[in-house]
């Protein structure tokens, strides 16, 4: 594999890795969602000592910074996709689309893009080396 190649797969790869953030994020703010919705105590915007602190504000500033954090992987996630999109489909063939579509934006192996288009492996290989090579990465 060629280093050209190699950089152009970490490039494409990146939809995988920010959909992994992003589900954790989302996972971690519905637990956060949880604790925060049985909580039941009143939050007074008084004052308070430092030696008292309030675990229920406690907990409900956790869940709205990790609100946060969850819509922003999410805005990343939804930008990445997009950028690779846009990528995959300025390719000028149709097939090549489709196994660089299977591959980094659904997640399937190498197998499953076969079974998914009806072709052999090696066919699927060489349209995505093949792909690669016209790839143009911003």
């Amino acid at each position: 594999m060629t280093d050209d190649r190699a950089k152009k797969i970490e490039w494409l790869k990146r939809a995988k890795h920010a959909d992994i953030l992003a589900t954790a994020f989302a996972e971690s703010y519905e637990r956060d969602r949880e604790i925060a919705r049985k909580l039941t105590r009143v939050i007074s915007d008084m004052p308070r000592s430092n030696k008292n602190e309030n675990s229920t504000e406690t907990a409900l500033i956790k869940f709205t910074e990790t609100s946060i954090q969850a819509q922003q992987k999410l805005c990343d996630l939804h930008k990445t996709r997009n950028e690779i999109t846009r990528a995959i489909q300025s390719i000028d063939n149709a097939d090549m689309q489709a196994v660089l579509t299977l591959r980094y934006l659904c997640y399937m192996t190498i197998d499953q893009t076969a079974e998914a288009m009806c072709y052999d492996k090696a066919t699927v290989w060489r349209k995505h080396n093949a792909a690669l090579d016209k790839l143009e990465i911003p």
